[in-house]
């Protein structure tokens, strides 16, 4: 890339000063998140495409809760038949012992 021309006013120090402003500028633009933000507003392409893989992610993560769910829910009501299942097999035995302790 060719060089520019300086005007003859302008001194070697003079261009290096500005360099040095210029770096801690950007600097500075950097710690603030700036740089970031105007990135993303001359590249929209990019911001759209880190808006569809995170809306993609939520979709993802919203599938996996409701597929959770359903097992939380599957176990909860095998719990309750299993709970049943224990009154009744209890209930059954108190039963037994009862009737076992009149015959005696």
């Amino acid at each position: 890339m060719p060089k520019a021309r300086k005007p003859s006013s302008v001194t070697d120090s003079d261009v290096g000063d500005t360099e040095v402003m210029v770096m801690r500028f950007v600097e500075l633009l950097k710690d603030e998140g700036v740089l970031k933000t105007l990135r993303s507003a001359l590249y929209p392409q990019a911001l759209s495409d880190k808006l569809d893989k995170l809306t993609r992610t939520i979709a993802d993560l919203t599938s996996q809760l409701e597929t959770k769910e359903k097992k939380i829910t599957a176990l909860e009501e095998r719990v309750e038949r299993l709970e049943g299942e224990c009154d009744r097999a209890e209930q059954g035995i108190l039963k037994t012992d009862f009737i076992d302790s009149k015959t005696i």
